[in-house]
């Protein structure tokens, strides 16, 4: 993405990102290796390797969501979709 944006594009991540090392990659950061650090405009996904189906640790841009909020489970697929 970063080679992209000089040239004009716009670019999105959608799903796992597992680049991060594992202390970098919760709630608190730091940022300095998670998606928009690398060029992505955009980001919507989890930052571990794996991560519950029903309960994920969902991350919008470079803000951590809270998935419990509403009460409901649903699956990790359907909330990326």
């Amino acid at each position: 993405p970063a080679m992209l944006k000089p040239a004009g594009y716009s670019s999105g991540l959608f799903g796992k990102w597992h680049l991060s090392p594992n202390p970098e990659s919760g709630p608190g950061g730091p940022v300095r290796r998670w998606p928009l650090a690398y060029g992505f405009d955009h980001f919507f996904g989890y930052l571990s390797g794996r991560v519950h189906q029903f309960r994920p640790e969902l991350v919008r841009d470079n803000s951590v969501l809270d998935t419990s909020a509403s009460g409901e489970e649903r699956h990790l697929s359907e909330l990326i979709a």
